[in-house]
Formats: C-alpha cells, sequence, structure tokens
C-alpha cells in the first residue's frame, strides 16, 4: 500500500545543499557538500545532544547519501527527542521503505496520518 506513496526524485544528486532559504525567503546561494553539513550538525549535537531538529536535519542529509542505516538512526533520535513532529515519522517511514522494511513503513506512516489528522 505504500509502494505508491513515496516516490524518490532521482534528477538531483543529492549530495549537495544549495540555495538555502533563510527566514526572510531569500536564498543564501550557498552550496555545502552533505559531509560538511553533517560536521556542523554534529557540531550542534554537542552543545545540545538532543536537539530533534539537529538529528532530523542530519538524517536528512545521510538520507541524501543514500545512508539509510544512518538516516533510520537520525529520524529515531528526533523522534525520541520531540515525539510530536509529524515530519520525523514520514521521514523515518520514507527510509524504511527504501531499506524494504515495509511494516515498519506502515506504522511511522500510520502515526504520520494519524498526527495529521489532529
Amino acid at each position: 500500500e505504500t509502494e505508491n506513496l513515496f516516490q524518490l526524485d532521482t534528477s538531483k544528486s543529492g549530495y549537495e545543499y544549495t540555495n538555502m532559504k533563510n527566514s526572510a525567503g531569500t536564498t543564501s546561494g550557498s552550496v555545502l557538500p552533505v559531509t560538511e553539513t553533517v560536521d556542523g550538525y554534529n557540531n550542534v549535537l554537542k552543545i545540545k545532544k538532543d536537539f530533534a531538529y539537529a538529528h532530523f536535519n542530519k538524517g536528512c542529509c545521510y538520507l541524501a547519501k543514500n545512508s539509510l542505516v544512518n538516516a533510520r538512526y537520525e529520524f529515531g533520535l528526533a523522534i525520541k527527542s520531540n515525539p510530536n513532529e509529524a515530519s520525523f515519522y514520514y521521514n523515518l517511514a520514507y527510509t524504511n521503505k527504501l531499506m524494504k522494511k515495509d511494516k515498519k513503513a506502515q506504522e511511522a506512516l500510520a502515526i504520520y496520518n494519524e498526527m495529521m489528522a489532529q
């Protein structure tokens, strides 16, 4: 049932984040390799190890590199730190689907759908 829900866009390399939007809605124009971005999140996590959004963003970096085990681990830490953020469950479901862990994907997606229905 989740087979057609997730679509992976392979048109981009996924190894760089470009033109990140800042709070004013303008783009920074900076390009950071994922490795440097992960290092930045690691520095943040040295200061606040339970910062859910740093774990989530780090998981997104690993997902972009197709490092699925690491991505799943980071999404799990994000959920542990903030179980009330629906997007964490969606990315966990997506990662589990890519790993062909359909039951785990369904479980995370069910939590996401329940949260979004509220």
